[in-house]
């Protein structure tokens, strides 16, 4: 079957925010609408007719998609003194990672009013997947990074159910299956690749050192796609967890810190 690969490469300032776009399949990428966000995004994501962004210092921005060619905010969410770093939207809600107050749920079932029901805190937060019951948290200081695993049955009361030590700094991050995808940046860069089936027993299982600084991944089937920054697009055979091996690589020329396939 036939697959179109779309990749993300964002190149960001503190007030600029840029995105190139490549297609495996198609020659010609039409910019269709825009929506202006004064600052540095941190994250987006796409849920529905909704997109939610975070932006470092007004918070969580939700903005009404469903007509393409004329975006326009619907609703925010002001952090405080809190800095948004990423976010991950599953059901009614939004968890997003801040760095002051950790993992913050909010529910964002009315967009026009979206609230913090709950609250799960920890050092240097940096990225959050959620699946189900449970979600995924990476954090800690250098040489004590940790994957947090949380569980978010009760939004208004998120208790961490397990955690490991994964490594020399926290990640971005993917789950996939029985397993959690960290990839490190620039004290040890590579994929970090984490056995969860037992929520309360994470356990390492396999790592692959990677040539630069892995800034986003994204897994499908048993491949992991790695935004690497300056050294590009890598791809990942995942299918045996415990050896993970590089199997293709594409030069975006620029730096690459985000992938979605």
């Amino acid at each position: 079957m036939c697959k179109k690969l779309l990749w993300y490469l964002i190149i960001s300032t503190n007030f600029f925010l840029s995105e190139i776009i490549y297609s495996q399949q198609s020659q010609n990428v039409d910019l269709i609408g825009y929506s202006n966000i004064s600052g540095r995004v941190t994250g987006v994501t796409v849920n529905g007719d909704y997109a939610y962004v975070t932006e470092f210092v007004t918070g969580l921005r939700i903005i009404d998609v469903s007509n393409p060619a004329a975006p326009i905010e619907a609703g925010l969410f002001d952090t405080g003194v809190g800095q948004p770093l990423s976010i991950f939207v599953s059901g009614s809600f939004a968890y997003v990672v801040d760095s002051t107050f950790g993992l913050r749920i909010i529910d964002v079932s009315e967009p026009e009013s979206p609230i913090q029901v709950g609250n799960f805190n920890t050092i240097f937060p940096l990225d959050v997947f959620v699946r189900g019951n449970f979600a995924y948290l990476t954090g800690g200081d250098l040489g004590n990074a940790s994957l947090h695993v949380i569980d978010v049955s009760n939004p208004a009361d998120p208790i961490e159910a397990g955690h490991l030590n994964s490594g020399t700094e926290p990640g971005r991050l993917f789950v996939s299956g029985n397993y959690a995808y960290v990839v490190e940046e620039e004290y040890n860069p590579g994929i970090h690749i984490i056995n969860v089936s037992n929520p309360a027993m994470p356990d390492s299982t396999g790592f692959l050192d990677l040539a630069g600084e892995g800034y986003g991944i994204f897994v499908s089937e048993d491949f992991a796609f790695v935004a690497n920054r300056s050294s590009g697009l890598r791809t990942i055979d995942v299918s045996n967890p415990e050896e993970p091996v590089e199997v293709g690589y594409f030069d975006t020329g620029g730096d690459a810190v985000g992938v979605f396939v």
